[in-house]
C-alpha cells in the first residue's frame, strides 16, 4: 500500500490569535487513545489570563503536542465550532479530495501512529513535544479513495458492533440493582416494611467487623499475600497485583486474616467498593483502608453485599464519610449500616437469580474480548492493505 506522509493529507490551519476574554470562550482539549474532543471544563477560579491561541472549526483535525504519544488527535465536532485551543494543540484543515475522514479517524484510532511517535519521546519525563513538522513528516498507508471509503465501512461497522457490546455489558450492573429493586424495595426508604438488622449483626460474632494492616513494609516474594483497595477491581480481586508482607507483620493482625468467601469493603479513599475473597486468597491479609465483613453463615453474604450496593445504601454511608486529605469512613458508623431482613428463602432466591444474571454477564464480558482482539487484528490487515 502506497505511503504517503502526512503532509499530503493535513494542512496547518492554525491562525494565531489573541484570546482577550478567555471567561466568555469554549475550551477544547482531546480525550488519549483516540476518545475524541470535548469541552474542557475550567475550574472555579482557574479560567486562564489573556493567552495567543487558536480558533477551531468544525471538521478540522487536532493533536496534543503532549500527549500525541498516547493517542491524543482528534477530529473537531460541530458543537465545538469556533472553540478555542492553546499553541499546544496544532490545527489542520484535512485535504478531503486525499483521505476519507472516517479513514483517517480509524488510522488513528489504531494507534500505529502513536506506537512511531512513542519511539521519538525521549528524556526522564517521556514527554516530548511533537511539532507540527515532525508530526506532518510522519507517514501513512493512503490507498485510492474508493477503497478508504470501502475500509472506514468495515471498520465502522466492527466499531459499532462493539460499542453495541460494551453498552449491553454496562446495564447489567443496572439489571442487578434492579433485580433487587424488585424482590425487596429500596433498603433504606424499606417498603416493604422487613424486619432491620445493623450490619453488625449480620457478622459471625466470632469474627467481628476489622480493618488492617497499617503499615505492610516493603513487598517480599514469599510472604502473606495483603489486599489493597487498587486490587479491587471491576467488582473482585485482581490476584496478579496483590503484594506480599512479612509474616511477622501479618501476624501482628491476625484478627483481620481473611477466608475464601469473606465479603471485603473499601473504607478509605474510595469509600463502598465490595469483593468477595477468592480461593486463591485464603489466608491472605488485607490493610488499613479496608474492612473484611465475614457474614454470618444463617444469611446470604450475597444478599448483604446487593444491599450495600444499591444506591441509597451506599448514598448513607457517603454522608458518614470523612476526612480532608483521606475520606473515610470509620468501623463505628459502618457496623450501624441498616440492612433490611427478609426471609433467607428469598434471600438465597435473589442469589440465585443474581448468579444467573452475572453468569450471562460473564459471557458477554467474553464474547466484547473476542470482539475486541479480532477488531484490532482487522485494523492491522486493513493497514497492511489485506483487507
Amino acid at each position: 500500500m502506497k505511503m504517503v506522509p502526512l503532509s499530503e493529507i493535513l494542512r496547518f490551519a492554525g491562525e494565531p490569535e489573541r484570546i482577550r476574554t478567555p471567561q466568555s470562550e469554549i475550551f477544547v482539549t482531546v480525550r488519549l487513545y483516540g476518545q475524541g474532543a470535548v469541552r474542557r471544563n475550567i475550574g472555579a477560579g482557574k479560567t486562564p489570563v489573556a493567552f495567543t491561541g487558536y480558533r477551531v472549526r468544525s471538521g478540522q483535525f487536532i493533536y496534543s503536542r503532549i500527549d500525541a504519544r498516547n493517542g491524543a488527535f482528534a477530529i473537531i465536532p460541530p458543537e465545538l465550532d469556533g472553540a478555542v485551543v492553546s499553541k499546544d494543540f496544532p490545527v489542520f484543515d484535512i485535504r478531503t479530495d486525499r483521505v476519507e475522514t472516517r479513514y483517517l479517524v480509524h488510522y488513528f484510532k489504531a494507534g500505529r501512529l502513536q506506537r512511531q511517535i512513542q519511539q521519538l519521546s525521549l528524556g526522564a519525563t517521556n514527554r516530548q513535544r511533537i511539532t507540527e513538522d515532525r508530526f506532518l513528516a510522519f507517514p501513512m498507508p493512503l490507498p485510492p479513495l474508493d477503497e478508504q471509503r470501502r475500509i472506514a465501512a468495515i471498520l465502522g461497522h466492527a466499531d459499532k458492533l462493539r460499542s453495541y457490546r460494551r453498552l449491553v455489558l454496562s446495564k447489567f450492573d443496572e439489571l442487578s440493582r434492579a433485580l433487587f429493586h424488585d424482590m425487596f424495595g429500596d433498603p433504606l426508604s424499606n417498603s416493604q416494611s422487613l424486619p432491620t438488622k445493623r450490619l453488625q449483626d449480620w457478622i459471625s460474632p466470632k469474627r467481628p467487623i476489622t480493618y488492617g494492616i497499617l503499615k505492610p513494609g516493603p513487598e517480599i516474594d514469599d510472604g502473606i499475600p495483603y489486599i489493597r483497595v487498587a486490587d479491587m477491581k471491576n467488582g473482585g480481586i485482581d490476584v496478579n497485583t496483590v503484594r506480599k508482607t512479612t509474616r511477622e507483620i501479618s501476624d501482628q493482625y491476625k484478627r483481620s486474616l481473611v477466608q475464601a468467601g469473606d465479603l471485603l469493603m473499601s473504607i478509605r479513599g474510595h469509600v463502598g467498593r465490595f469483593a468477595f475473597i477468592p480461593d486463591a486468597l485464603d489466608g491472605a491479609n488485607i490493610t488499613q483502608d479496608s474492612a473484611r465483613l465475614a457474614i454470618d453463615e444463617q444469611a446470604s453474604a450475597v444478599y448483604v453485599r446487593a444491599c450495600m450496593e444499591m444506591p441509597s445504601i451506599q448514598h448513607w454511608m457517603a454522608r458518614r464519610t470523612k476526612g480532608a486529605a483521606v475520606q473515610g469512613i470509620n468501623l463505628g458508623d459502618l457496623r450501624e449500616a441498616p440492612i433490611p431482613s427478609p426471609p433467607m428463602e428469598k434471600q438465597m432466591q435473589f442469589a440465585a437469580a443474581l448468579a444467573e444474571v452475572r453468569r450471562i454477564a460473564s459471557v458477554s464480558d467474553e464474547q466484547l474480548q473476542l470482539a475486541d482482539s479480532a477488531f484490532v487484528s482487522l485494523q492491522s490487515s486493513a493497514f497492511r492493505g489485506e483487507l
